[in-house]
């Protein structure tokens, strides 16, 4: 939002706040006198939850304070509320799930907004931010997406583990999430990408809005 590096302004993961000092693209254009407008989640961290935005239609799904910042200093700790293997082994399809409805969500306001932006001031130029959670873990998605695809149409990662070196930061995920503690078998492999695939065409299909 800000058009600068994360190591100018310390915003380093998502877990860090975002300096209400720092201006956006939402302030330079609500500055211009565009209706500026956020729908969905953002990642936004301490009491600034618009960052130049002069709306807010949702609230974020995640935490808004400190509870996702990271102890540096037990780089061996396993954070309770951090993902974990299930988001794979259990992939497959999902009537329903937080992400979906929250998802849902934000389409409906977003496209309610557009609505009464067109009756009660159509000449006004407006920037509208429509932020999704899918895709994303778990990998879920809904039949009728996950019948988009064939079993053998979903292909494998073309860079298998172990074939290069693992740098830190990616052995540091891998023991996290407890992925160096499964061997999976290449049709739990196979579900996941085939969820994250169907998952994906929610984007394109509106959420189930049309």
């Amino acid at each position: 939002m800000s058009g600068r590096l994360p190591s100018r302004i310390a915003a380093w993961d998502n877990a860090v706040e975002f300096s209400s000092e720092i201006p956006t693209f939402a302030h330079y254009l609500s500055a211009e006198g565009y209706r500026t407008c956020l729908s969905g989640k953002m990642h936004f961290i301490g009491p600034d939850q618009l960052h130049g935005f002069g709306e807010r239609l949702t609230t974020d799904v995640y935490p808004a304070d400190f509870t996702w910042h990271p102890e540096w200093d037990r780089p061996n700790a396993k954070l309770d509320w951090y993902h974990n293997m299930e988001v794979v082994t259990k992939a497959g399809i999902c009537t329903r799930a937080m992400y979906m409805d929250y998802d849902d969500e934000v389409i409906f306001r977003a496209k309610r907004f557009l609505f009464d932006h067109a009756r009660e001031d159509p000449e006004r130029p407006f920037l509208l931010t429509v932020s999704m959670i899918q895709p994303h873990d778990p990998y879920l998605c809904r039949e009728e997406h996950w019948n988009l695809y064939r079993d053998d149409e979903i292909d494998l990662p073309r860079v298998p583990l172990g074939s290069v070196e693992e740098d830190p930061h990616s052995a540091r995920l891998r023991f996290s999430y407890g992925a160096s503690e499964l061997d999976l078998e290449e049709e739990t492999i196979r579900d996941a990408r085939h969820a994250y695939y169907g998952s994906i065409r929610i984007l394109t299909t509106g959420s189930g809005n049309s």
